[in-house]
């Protein structure tokens, strides 16, 4: 979750990361943005008070298929499942290195207003939504993931 009138680093590659981040850190004194860990990164916010926020990787796969389907991207539910599960992987160390870890379902209500892909704006939505077919493979995959609270209802 970002605020108003701030731009958030971005995905993509790691070197217009970096510039984004060294731009905000030197007109803005704070950042916002959707970093994988990188020691790189690390090592540029260590003196900033890092903010670690998560969301129910199971609503992540249900809005994240929805998003890629509406952009025309042609991927199964396998191939968001797998998607989400590496780059969660790939925020884990954030985990460890960070000041205060926020669920992303603790900061919202039961409803919350729609954005791109927080689209139906429920949390719990994949109660309804994710394949019942394909659980096995999700926790094949998402077990990994050290930050996950599993028992949160």
């Amino acid at each position: 979750m970002g605020w108003e009138g701030k731009e958030r680093v971005t995905g993509g590659a790691t070197h217009v990361q970096m510039e984004q981040l060294e731009k905000q850190i030197k007109y803005e004194g704070d950042v916002n943005g959707h970093l994988q860990y990188t020691e790189q990164f690390h090592e540029m916010l260590k003196d900033h008070m890092i903010i670690f926020q998560y969301r129910d990787p199971r609503d992540t796969i249900v809005s994240w298929y929805e998003w890629h389907k509406k952009l025309g991207k042609n991927r199964t539910w396998r191939d968001q499942i797998h998607l989400a599960s590496a780059q969660m992987l790939a925020m884990e160390p954030w985990w460890e290195h960070c000041d205060l870890a926020v669920r992303y379902e603790h900061l919202v209500e039961k409803e919350y207003p729609e954005t791109h892909t927080f689209r139906r704006g429920i949390v719990g939505s994949y109660k309804d939504e994710f394949p019942p077919e394909h659980w096995d493979y999700y926790n094949e995959r998402c077990a990994k993931v050290k930050y996950w609270e599993w028992n949160y209802e």
